[in-house]
């Protein structure tokens, strides 16, 4: 089994058939991720990126253990900011600590150019068992 000390970031690039392809296969049509107008009129700078995509975004992320055989026992996002499609995002991974057992990873999501992240989380994977 391969242990990691850290990831590489990913740009990752979100455009609109993203989220109609997304919406579709979620079943989330608000219609704030794909109506200029309609998230306008919701108070939104214009049409942001579903949140549980970002962060399907970060479960992915997760990848390189999970094909060498660790398992998610648990993993938390919060949204501090909307993506928005179109815009160049960075996917980032740093593992907080790892032991033989366990290995816990912080994530986050910023959008290019931006002071924070808008999307961060942590997740804590462990081994299989002998």
């Amino acid at each position: 089994m391969t242990k990691r000390a850290s990831l590489e970031p990913t740009s990752v690039i979100l455009e609109q058939p993203d989220l109609i392809r997304y919406a579709a296969a979620a079943g989330d049509y608000n219609p704030i991720h794909y109506d200029t107008e309609a998230a306008k009129a919701a108070g939104l700078p214009g049409v942001v990126v579903h949140g549980m995509l970002n962060m399907a975004l970060l479960a992915e992320y997760l990848e390189p253990w999970v094909e060498s055989g660790y398992h998610v026992e648990d993993f938390q996002v919060r949204f501090r900011n909307f993506v928005r499609p179109g815009s160049p995002v960075v996917v980032v991974g740093k593992v907080k600590s790892e032991t033989v057992e366990e290995v816990k990873i912080a994530l986050q999501i910023t959008a290019e150019g931006a002071p924070r992240p808008a999307v961060t989380g942590e997740a804590l994977l462990r081994s299989p068992s002998p």
